[in-house]
Order: C-alpha cells, then structure tokens, then sequence
C-alpha cells in the first residue's frame, strides 16, 4: 500500500498565562475575557504541545502496548519539561 508501517500518534498541549494554566481552549477565553474587563490585563498565553508517533501493530493487543509506552514517556517528559518552564509558584489552574 506504499506505508512501509502505519503509525499512530499522541498530543498532549496545554496553555500557559502570567498566573493561569489550562488545558481547555475555553477556560483560556473565559480567563482572557476576565481579565481584560476587571483587571485590564492580558494573560499573553504560551501554547505547550508535544506530539510522538507509536506504531500500529498487528493486533489490537500490540498497538495498545505500544501506544501505553508512548503515553508513559509522553507524560513524564511533560512533567520534566513542565517543572523547567513554568513558575508553579505564580500559577493557578482554570479548569
């Protein structure tokens, strides 16, 4: 078929304010909104986004294995990278 293998693939994203963290496009706005009509300030949010491909087995079985092992590695280099760039101290999350 031309694909040497087929590959799937996991994101995690999240966004990052002054004093706001948030995973949802919506509380982004929502904070956004509250923020310029009470305080008249701007969040100026930083989107965090980490893509890694896993490969599509020839069962069901395998590629879950396989996709389980991308989601480990995929979240613990978020929480590595995470503690690195954001100040847990500043920041509270809107859900």
């Amino acid at each position: 078929d031309g694909i040497p293998f087929p590959v799937g693939s996991i994101s995690y994203y999240y966004f990052v304010g002054h004093h706001q963290m948030t995973h949802s496009h919506w509380s982004r706005i929502l904070v956004d909104m509250r923020d310029r009509l009470f305080y008249g300030n701007d969040q100026q949010w930083s989107f965090v986004m980490v893509s890694l491909p896993y490969n599509i087995g020839k069962t069901p079985e395998a590629t879950e294995k396989n996709k389980a092992e991308v989601d480990k590695k995929i979240r613990q280099f978020l929480g590595e990278l995470t503690d690195k760039i954001v100040a847990w101290d500043e920041i509270k999350t809107a859900s």
